[in-house]
């Protein structure tokens, strides 16, 4: 990529605007900063979910970790179940994976703000479910 343009731009991210590297307490407002949801909020949408959506969620956290470009975020569905829902997909050489994540306890606005390059994590969703825990 041409140097002035990145100067310019900031790279990819576009102009003016920093990632943000988000912590499991960042995303669960606590320490006074204001997160995507609570730790009572997460933990329970983390325990309705059905064992194929905690799977796809965990793996969902793991490929965002890795700051692999996503799309397929405006499809929004609704599951049996009454529940919003995308399924975005990450981009990798050979294959494009992806999951089910249920757009509740913030989700939609943390994974629209990564999209945006906004943001990025370092965690996985064993950590943040241990984070949630200690309250």
């Amino acid at each position: 990529m041409n140097n002035l343009f990145v100067k310019l731009h900031g790279g990819s991210k576009g102009p003016g605007q920093e990632q943000v590297v988000i912590t499991t307490k960042q995303f669960l407002s606590k320490d006074g900063v204001e997160g995507y949801t609570t730790a009572s909020e997460f933990l329970t949408y983390a325990r309705s979910l059905r064992p194929k959506e905690v799977s796809d969620l965990e793996n969902i956290l793991l490929l965002m970790a890795s700051r692999l470009r996503v799309d397929n975020l405006t499809n929004i569905r609704t599951d049996r179940g009454g529940r919003l829902y995308i399924f975005p997909r990450f981009h990798k050489p050979q294959s494009d994976p992806g999951g089910k994540l249920i757009l509740e306890a913030g989700m939609s606005k943390f994974i629209n703000d990564y999209a945006e390059g906004s943001i990025s994590i370092s965690f996985t969703l064993a950590e943040l479910i241990e984070e949630a825990l200690n309250q």
